[in-house]
């Protein structure tokens, strides 16, 4: 049977069940693979001192949190001594970092942690510090799975021009027919007047698509029975 902590001594120190924000905010942080250190720094017949490295969950490239604490074996079993953190809510030695830690030697046996001396201790963060960099590097969102995805169907430049055209001479007082015609253009009649004939309209054409006067006349009707 391997030497570990009990679960179960685990929830009646942390003082929490399995919907406790403590509790499940522990294992996420385990899951995560934030621990990056965690050994005994003394051992004795009863007792053992450990020491720990916790990523901070809000700041991944800062210094990580240093978890201390004791564990003693009693009546066949290893209870909490104490335990700190260098978090805010470390003093009370029930921070989700600590968590983290005890739930680490629930899954392992305590006889396969290893001894950490202070030169192991400095030289952790060291080594870890570019590998955490890379893991949690910032990117664009444009970068991101989740936005990186196919473009899908692409239109010819000149069915684009097309359809911007068509905007400018179906809607002439709109704003991007006044940005197009520009701040010193007084005549906007002659974008009523004037008949586009671009790739686009043959494109729309071919479609049965609606023509956008009267799509702008429902709107317009539809507004205006709104408005009464």
């Amino acid at each position: 049977m391997e030497n570990r902590f009990s679960i179960c001594d685990y929830l009646l120190y942390i003082k929490g069940t399995d919907n406790s924000r403590v509790v499940y905010e522990g294992e996420h942080v385990l899951n995560a693979g934030h621990i990056i250190l965690c050994g005994v720094t003394n051992k004795e017949e009863n007792r053992l001192t450990l020491y720990a490295l916790c990523l901070q969950t809000s700041a991944l490239q800062s210094a990580p949190h240093k978890i201390e604490g004791t564990l003693v074996h009693d009546d066949e079993k290893w209870v909490v001594e104490k335990f700190a953190c260098s978090c805010k809510a470390g003093q009370s030695g029930r921070c989700k970092h600590i968590s983290a830690v005890l739930l680490q030697c629930s899954r392992t046996s305590l006889d396969k942690l290893e001894a950490v001396s202070q030169t192991d201790i400095k030289c952790t963060w060291s080594a870890q510090k570019g590998k955490t960099q890379d893991k949690y590097r910032a990117i664009p969102v444009k970068e991101m799975p989740c936005i990186k995805q196919s473009d899908g169907m692409k239109l010819d430049e000149a069915i684009l021009m097309g359809i911007h055209d068509n905007l400018v001479s179906k809607l002439p007082n709109s704003a991007l027919a006044l940005h197009k015609a520009g701040r010193r253009c007084t005549n906007l009649s002659t974008f009523e007047n004037e008949e586009v004939f671009t790739p686009y309209d043959e494109h729309f054409k071919s479609r049965n698509a609606i023509n956008f006067n009267d799509g702008i006349v429902s709107f317009s009707c539809k507004f205006h029975r709104f408005l009464l």
